[in-house]
């Protein structure tokens, strides 16, 4: 008689640990690819309103590099800031207060089996206001009014392919670590 031996797979076990070290290392990624998807001036809700991008100057200065102008029909790329050239206007540093309060008062908490992303509250209303109001643009604020949906808050609402992608490449990779 051949020998015998009995294996056992607990399958739900498995899952909660494969769940739990999502829960962990998820809000790093989501964060970080969510103020990725800001940055680039593209909203981090997929189909999400962000109706005017950022300027090349202002992605620029964002970056700390440079800034451009229309220089004789041409966009010509300035050591920020280009006022010490003496061509055209003087650039005005961007104020990244609020965008870096915004972005330092993300937060993702974890309940149980799902997370949460949200603002502190000391940011919330600014968030509210970018989602789902509106905020001016331009010069002292007298732009057009531009919606720019920072998180997914309708039933019908998803984050971005890239920030999916992100989210998938991360559980992939912990289910990979338990399959060793």
């Amino acid at each position: 008689m051949g020998a015998k031996f009995k294996i056992s797979f607990d399958a739900d076990k498995s899952i909660r640990k494969i769940q739990s070290e999502y829960i962990k290392k998820a809000p790093d990624v989501i964060r970080d690819a969510m103020i990725q998807s800001m940055e680039r001036g593209e909203s981090p809700v997929k189909n999400g309103e962000w109706k005017t991008p950022y300027s090349l100057s202002y992605q620029a200065t964002i970056n700390g590099m440079v800034s451009f102008r229309y220089i004789g029909g041409k966009i010509v790329p300035l050591p920020y800031p280009d006022s010490i050239f003496g061509f055209g206007k003087k650039t005005t540093p961007v104020n990244l207060k609020l965008s870096g309060q915004l972005y330092s008062d993300l937060e993702i908490v974890p309940r149980g089996n799902s997370m949460r992303v949200q603002f502190k509250k000391t940011s919330e209303w600014l968030a509210n206001i970018h989602n789902n109001l509106g905020v001016r643009t331009g010069k002292n604020f007298m732009g057009p009014l531009v919606k720019r949906r920072i998180l997914p808050t309708n039933d019908d609402e998803d984050f971005n392919s890239s920030i999916q992608s992100k989210m998938d490449n991360l559980l992939r990779s912990i289910v990979k670590t338990f399959i060793k």
